[in-house]
């Protein structure tokens, strides 16, 4: 430029906020010279200026702009730091893309790069090979051959509970036992004993040997009955109820005692009867000694009616009679088939120690022999 030309200066400071944080400033500093205006050059005007630098090309912001007659400079930009390319050449144009370091030929995603947080590339992925054909996750495999037959054995033993439970809501503890027997045996082969529950097999047995010795005394309780000796009978039939009452406890069951305790409470009114009757016949004879016989008359006479009714009484109490006295609560099964192997040696009344421990506690004074050689099944009295 001439020293003596004449030179017009316009400056314009731009503020700029971005991301609602950061500001930017920039002062346009404009020169034109009276020659350049005079000559009518298409020079840019102030305004696409400022719009080249408030919209700078994607990969840089261009410091400098530079036009033939005009300059435009960004203050806040160390010019020494920016490569000579980023000077533009016309404010209109994007900068050459080798001024912010990528090739004219590669593509935005190989100059830009992975984005944080991709997963690493696989190797075939890396070496660009297809993945092998056929190439699947392996299938998952079954229960192995010992699940299978555990699983079997708790099937087994599950079943052979259910049986069990069945047969001691039924009154047959001997039956149970067996079943209960079984469910064990299986429990232990698949090593999982959670299906069980109730009475074990050694209390059912025992169940078993004293529900035998209360159909033992009970038909002791008969035979005296129909002999007469209804204190005797009273006495079998308490005992009676006091072994079954342990049978029940020992299963798990329902109280069965109800027939042996109606027969005790017939027997018991047989022997308060046969009291009175020996009484009023003691008084009857006493009378007759001192000549008195119409009062010998009057109390034999009551004793013989005490004496029907204790025998009434008696015969209602009498166990497996006719028209006696029978409780539906207490009727047992008997007989119910095992439904499994019962070669185990569960059965019922052939376990010792399965009630023999506890005869103290029934008030019994039976065996275990006697209590297996009895057939629960027979109404026979036997000798008198």
């Amino acid at each position: 430029m001439a020293a003596d030309e004449t030179t017009t200066t316009e400056t314009v400071i731009v503020s700029q906020t971005t991301d609602g944080e950061t500001t930017t400033v920039v002062e346009v500093v404009t020169t034109k010279t009276e020659a350049a205006a005079a000559d009518g050059e298409d020079a840019p005007t102030l305004i696409e200026i400022i719009e080249a630098i408030l919209d700078p090309t994607p990969d840089t912001e261009a410091p400098l702009v530079e036009t033939e007659g005009f300059t435009a400079i960004d203050p806040d930009v160390d010019e020494e730091v920016l490569p000579e390319e980023a000077v533009l050449a016309d404010a209109n144009e994007p900068a050459d893309p080798a001024a912010i370091g990528a090739d004219a030929g590669d593509s935005a995603d190989e100059a830009v790069g992975p984005e944080a947080g991709d997963a690493p590339p696989t190797a075939a992925e890396a070496s660009g090979e297809p993945a092998a054909a056929g190439a699947e996750e392996p299938a998952e495999t079954g229960p192995t051959a010992e699940e299978q037959e555990a699983a079997a054995h708790a099937d087994a033993a599950r079943a052979a509970q259910d049986r069990a439970d069945a047969d001691v809501a039924s009154g047959d503890y001997a039956a149970a036992a067996q079943e209960r027997a079984i469910a064990e045996d299986e429990a232990w082969a698949a090593g999982d004993s959670s299906m069980l529950h109730g009475a074990s097999s050694t209390n059912l047995d025992s169940a078993a040997a004293y529900h035998v010795e209360a159909e033992r005394l009970e038909q002791e309780e008969a035979r005296h009955a129909r002999d007469g000796d209804y204190e005797a009978a009273r006495d079998y039939a308490g005992r009676a109820a006091d072994a079954q009452s342990w049978s029940d406890y020992r299963a798990g069951g329902a109280d069965h005692t109800g027939q042996a305790r109606a027969e005790y409470e017939k027997e018991d009114w047989a022997v308060w009867h046969q009291d009175q009757a020996a009484h009023a016949e003691y008084n009857a004879a006493w009378y007759a000694e001192h000549g008195n016989p119409d009062a010998a008359a009057s109390y034999a006479g009551l004793a013989a009616d005490h004496q029907a009714q204790a025998d009434q009484y008696g015969h209602e109490g009498e166990h497996g009679a006719v028209g006696a006295v029978h409780d539906a609560s207490s009727e047992m099964a008997h007989d119910t088939p095992v439904g499994g192997d019962s070669s185990d040696g569960h059965s019922a009344g052939t376990d010792d120690g399965g009630w023999a421990d506890h005869a103290g506690d029934a008030g019994a004074d039976y065996s275990a022999d006697d209590s297996a050689s009895y057939d629960s099944g027979s109404t026979d009295s036997g000798d008198a």
